[in-house]
């Protein structure tokens, strides 16, 4: 970074270089308020440091992950798939159990049973399949990012891409006149994929390293959280 190779040096430089960015965030937020409007530090601060991190990725030097060898040692959850898929079962069936009978009402937290747990499963069970089916879908898209990138550490959530389907629904929202239910779906699905589109061209040029991909998804989900 500018010739720097030692940590000491770096420290220093990113220190001056982070203070200069703020600077400019802030000469920026003042031209703003005089001719647009007023916008927050944070939201500006975030629309340069992501392009500039973009920017910078493909200048960062490669890091080589080590080579797994014949002899290392296999995960524990690897070597007992079976143990583990029913524990799992178990902890969620008592988790589903648990979300229909206990709640709340007028006289306190309850256990519903009987006639009363009858009453609450057309409003409980509905809500509950939801988050089910979403803890599904998010595992489902992380398993086949990881499988994408060969990344074990990528995720929607880590590399951005859930906060650019939530960026390309809130965008739909300003640009579809009227009722735009039926739009939702297509925008977060587009969002997120160019989202990952971007992310795969930022770091394709390093081999999907993995640093070089948790960067690039921290870049884009601070600017899409900064612009929600």
């Amino acid at each position: 970074m500018l010739g720097a190779r030692r940590l000491l040096p770096r420290l220093m430089l990113a220190s001056l270089i982070g203070a200069l960015i703020l600077w400019l965030s802030d000469q920026i937020i003042l031209w703003l308020t005089r001719v647009w409007m007023e916008v927050s530090t944070g939201s500006v601060t975030a629309l340069i440091g992501a392009p500039l991190l973009l920017w910078l990725l493909p200048r960062l030097r490669s890091i080589s992950a080590p080579d797994m060898k014949v002899n290392d040692r296999v995960a524990t959850e690897r070597q007992h798939v079976l143990a583990f898929v029913l524990a799992g079962g178990v902890l969620l069936l008592m988790a589903v159990v648990v979300a229909l009978s206990f709640g709340r009402d007028a006289h306190g937290w309850t256990w519903a049973s009987g006639a009363l747990l009858e009453d609450l499963m057309p409003w409980r069970w509905p809500r509950i399949m939801a988050a089910l089916f979403a803890g599904v879908m998010l595992a489902v898209a992380g398993c086949i990012i990881q499988r994408l990138t060969g990344n074990p550490m990528a995720s929607p959530e880590v590399l951005g891409i859930s906060s650019g389907a939530a960026f390309g629904v809130v965008l739909m929202l300003f640009l579809v006149p009227g009722n735009a239910f039926g739009w939702l779906l297509p925008a977060g699905s587009l969002g997120a994929a160019v989202t990952l589109l971007i992310i795969m061209i930022a770091a394709g040029r390093g081999g999907f390293s993995p640093h070089r991909m948790l960067l690039a998804g921290m870049a884009l989900s601070t600017a899409f959280t900064m612009l929600l």
